[in-house]
């Protein structure tokens, strides 16, 4: 197994956010999804894929992981954007690559229009461009969230019920926004993921977005199909050095 590390820094409200660090190369931001931590990006072996060649910042976003947990509201929406920004200015200041999962796919777009300066490229996966009605998607996860409580102590539900009372405010960006990011963009959702149409709706918006639908995947399976560590390390290499 690459070797990793841990580290951590205080976002600009004072809430701690902790990574880890594997590899060297370029930087590249792995952003997981709603109620999941950074781990997940070594369970599917993507950490693993891309280390070797790539210098890797894997944060757990505030509410989730073993990074700090407030639960009032005011504490996340569009702050989960700047939490991201402000790690790639103390690791990566002269701009990091993006991957991110579902939540993370979200964030991604956010962060590439309110610092676009510090944004190489972007990999979306399982979602993307997603209208202000996703928060249902979103309370469905929450349910799950619960259910598993038992089994996932690592989980603060007040803390994730927050981030999800909050999320409008990091979706529904307006189209103009969208069509204006100057940057590669590319990603995968499953056939049968319910959220693959915000990112069909981005292929539309943007034909230069290139989309790979994985047939009878749903949106959970699609970070853990194998294809995945080598469609995004194809895309990544593809970018310049």
């Amino acid at each position: 197994m690459e070797s990793r590390t841990q580290k951590s820094f205080t976002a600009s409200d004072g809430i701690l956010i902790r990574y880890r660090v594997a590899g060297a190369g370029p930087p590249v931001v792995l952003l997981h999804g709603f109620s999941m931590s950074s781990e997940m990006w070594w369970q599917n072996g993507v950490a693993a894929a891309l280390a070797g060649r790539y210098r890797l910042l894997a944060p757990d976003m505030r509410g989730h992981g073993d990074s700090d947990k407030p639960r009032d509201p005011a504490r996340y929406g569009r702050t989960l954007v700047t939490d991201v920004a402000e790690l790639i200015l103390t690791e990566a200041p002269s701009g990091a690559h993006i991957v991110g999962f579902s939540m993370g796919a979200e964030l991604s777009l956010p962060l590439a229009v309110d610092h676009p300066e510090i944004i190489r490229s972007l990999y979306l996966i399982g979602s993307g461009w997603s209208p202000p009605e996703i928060v249902d998607e979103y309370r469905i996860h929450m349910d799950w969230a619960r259910e598993r409580a038992e089994q996932d102590a690592a989980n603060d539900l007040d803390a994730l019920s927050a981030l999800v009372d909050a999320v409008e405010a990091t979706v529904g960006l307006p189209e103009a926004q969208i069509a204006a990011l100057d940057l590669p963009m590319a990603g995968i959702a499953g056939q049968l993921d319910v959220e693959r149409p915000h990112l069909e709706r981005l292929a539309r918006a943007r034909p230069d977005f290139d989309l790979e639908i994985f047939p009878g995947v749903d949106h959970m399976g699609s970070w853990k199909d194998p294809r995945l560590p080598g469609r995004i390390g194809a895309f990544l290499d593809a970018q310049p050095r």
